[in-house]
């Protein structure tokens, strides 16, 4: 009995002890870097959430935009050149 109290105190413990992923000096650079350039594009920008690979993906308005799922989602974004 007091085994199964233990093990629920750990698990309580580990689920309250819910922390942010650590991250390495290299992801945290990508990270960094990935933000700098979201801030330099002016381009508008929408949103594709593909149900396909689960994901949800940022495109520019200004630029031709096809869903990478493969025989899938077929979601396509085609700038009008008019």
């Amino acid at each position: 009995m007091e085994e199964d109290r233990e093990d629920e105190d750990e698990e309580k413990n580990w689920l309250n002890g819910k922390r942010e992923p650590v991250l390495s000096d290299l992801q945290k650079e990508v990270i960094a870097y990935v933000k700098k350039c979201e801030e330099e594009d002016p381009t508008p920008q929408e949103f594709h959430i593909c149900d396909v690979l689960g994901i949800r993906f940022q495109y520019s308005l200004w630029r031709d935009f096809k869903c990478p799922a493969v025989n899938g989602c077929r979601f396509e974004y085609k700038v009008c050149r008019e």
